[in-house]
């Protein structure tokens, strides 16, 4: 079972593709995506009516780390490095998080916060790496994040574009690759 962190940048980058609606309807019951409070509460909130009905329809967890415990204590820390508050509570509490057999990714658009996660042991990807793992999951149709993304054919397009996005085939197939590799498949 896999569960997808995501962070504030994320959720704007998915939501504008229109990829978040496309992946909450083949969401299972028990894989919903996952958020911290201050990315979904704080950074979101002009959107808490959306934030509200994605986690009605079981579709989002929003998760608080306590400051005074040890994800808290660590969340301060990144802060420290110079890691954003949504971010660094997203790390602090998967790192934290007791998940049993639980593969947690983590999502986000900024590199250094995935550069931190990585050298914390978390699996972290962009959005075109959410993409490769949703696909392969049989959570979002491949054709579907084709059209989704062929804004990023413009390279003064943003939404989560990829800096090392070249066409969607080609850019698929070098994360598909670098997944097989880190499942050692």
């Amino acid at each position: 079972m896999t569960h997808y962190l995501i962070d504030s940048d994320a959720f704007l980058a998915l939501r504008s593709l229109k990829l978040l609606s496309d992946l909450c309807v083949r969401l299972p019951s028990d894989e919903p995506l996952l958020m911290v409070g201050h990315a979904a509460y704080v950074e979101l909130n002009p959107l808490q009516r959306e934030i509200g009905a994605l986690r009605s329809a079981g579709s989002l967890v929003v998760h608080e780390v306590v400051v005074k415990s040890a994800a808290g204590q660590h969340m301060k820390e990144l802060r420290r490095s110079g890691i954003d508050k949504g971010e660094a509570e997203a790390i602090a509490w998967a790192l934290d998080d007791d998940r049993g057999n639980l593969r947690l990714i983590f999502v986000s658009v900024d590199a250094r916060a995935r550069r931190h996660a990585e050298n914390n042991r978390l699996v972290a990807v962009d959005i075109m790496g959410a993409i490769v793992e949703w696909v392969e999951e049989g959570l979002l149709d491949r054709s579907i994040a084709m059209q989704r993304v062929t804004v990023w054919d413009d390279r003064a397009q943003e939404r989560g574009r990829p800096r090392d996005y070249d066409t969607f085939d080609r850019t698929y197939a070098h994360r598909l690759a670098a997944r097989r590799a880190r499942l050692g498949r």
